[in-house]
């Protein structure tokens, strides 16, 4: 998919898939950090209802 966005016709599709194959190696990090901040909120949720 990364090579059918870079090699597009529309400028701004290839930049994108320029955009993304340069981050590529950052995206399994921003999955893992969503699922910590979940937990995090679940915590807060839990001691707010307790109280």
């Amino acid at each position: 998919m990364l090579t059918e966005l870079k090699q597009s016709a529309f400028k701004a599709l290839a930049s994108l898939g320029k955009t993304l194959g340069a981050w590529k190696d950052e995206f399994p990090e921003c999955g893992v950090l969503v699922n910590l901040n979940g937990i995090t909120e679940g915590f807060h949720r839990k001691m707010k209802l307790i109280q």
